[in-house]
């Protein structure tokens, strides 16, 4: 079972990787590391989600594996961050677009890093913290579709 939730949350960030990826029209040193920090841990992915399953009920490794988690969030919304800023007007990446891909990427950091905090204080909280991911981007999706469709009858 570890390996199939590990399996989905790389494909999940392989996927959010790949949309912002093609607005990158040059690749420098700055994407280069951000790419390289972003897939060491995802690699360490499997790891905590293993070291989670076999402790499963102790908070150490839940808390490791939301921190693995959200650093793969992090390093995500700072590739978000810099590719959105470097590539305006050149590559066809809209504010609102932009603005759409930096907060998804917000919101998983933010989320697996409060869960890794809190489950030291609320931990059965914790561990059911992640449906929020689900809920925000429903409505994150929602808003931005609006945004994008009035952008589009602006242009």
């Amino acid at each position: 079972m570890g390996l199939v939730v590990s399996f989905m949350v790389t494909a999940l960030y392989w996927v959010a990787h790949m949309r912002i990826m093609k607005y990158t029209s040059t690749i420098n040193n700055k994407v280069l590391w951000y790419n390289i920090l972003l897939l060491f841990f995802i690699v360490l992915l499997p790891f905590s989600t293993a070291f989670y399953v076999k402790g499963f009920n102790f908070n150490g490794p839940f808390a490791f594996y939301c921190f693995n988690l959200s650093a793969i969030g992090f390093f995500n919304y700072l590739l978000n961050v810099y590719i959105t800023k470097k590539e305006k007007g050149l590559t066809g990446i809209t504010p609102i677009l932009g603005k759409y891909f930096k907060i998804r990427a917000l919101n998983a950091f933010i989320i697996w890093a409060l869960a890794g905090f809190l489950t030291f204080y609320l931990p059965y909280m914790a561990r059911f913290l992640f449906i929020l991911l689900f809920v925000f981007e429903i409505l994150l999706k929602k808003y931005f579709k609006k945004q994008l469709k009035k952008e589009a009858a602006i242009e």
